[in-house]
């Protein structure tokens, strides 16, 4: 009797240090992951304290408020300008990382949320429709609540959001979206647990 609990027991044991072997393998994994692509986001910063985002509304391209943000979902979140041709640059790449991510069937959503004023619209939608960023680029900060949530020192800035709300990083200009490196630490993101 002893013997077959015995049994039972180091079996366990073992498929407990089996499991605890994957984890730490899996957490090795995403580490080097993640310090590649950190290395060619240039001006990334991790949030620390990593503070949950309130719901913020913001406006669509039909002038309905829509809520920020959409939990279960991990987020890129672009702020931008049409009077900045950085923005646009990065806005078009992420455009490009959108449909990669599609293909993917990645669980992502990246949005563009124009920060420029209301006299300015018209040159926004004009934008939008020059560069055919319509399907990612069409919201519209037009309380101002995103911009004071993420405070940004100038535009493009970008946050990244995981699937519970909280922000992880903040990356500050343009970035190289379709770096191998980072494309692979974004995928990566939502397997991670306790991110």
């Amino acid at each position: 009797m002893v013997r077959k609990y015995s049994l039972y027991i180091g079996i366990a044991c073992v498929l407990a240090v089996s499991v605890f072997m994957s984890w730490a393998k899996q957490q090795v994994a995403y580490e080097h992951i993640k310090n590649a692509a950190l290395k060619k986001l240039t001006y990334a910063e991790h949030v620390a304290a990593q503070p949950y985002m309130p719901t913020i509304e913001i406006a669509n391209h039909e002038g309905n408020l829509v809520s920020l943000p959409e939990k279960g979902q991990f987020m890129l979140i672009n702020l931008w300008s049409a009077k900045c041709k950085e923005c646009i640059i990065n806005l078009s790449t992420l455009k490009q990382l959108q449909h990669i991510f599609k293909g993917y069937g990645e669980n992502w959503k990246i949005i563009g949320v124009s920060v420029d004023k209301p006299k300015d619209l018209e040159q926004v939608t004009k934008t939008i429709k020059k560069y055919n960023i319509s399907e990612m680029a069409r919201y519209y900060d037009a309380r101002g609540s995103l911009q004071k949530f993420m405070a940004p020192k100038s535009v493009p800035v970008t946050i990244i959001v995981n699937n519970k709300g909280r922000v992880l990083y903040k990356i500050y200009g343009s970035a190289r979206w379709l770096d191998s490196d980072v494309i692979s630490f974004l995928r990566a993101m939502p397997h991670v647990k306790d991110l």
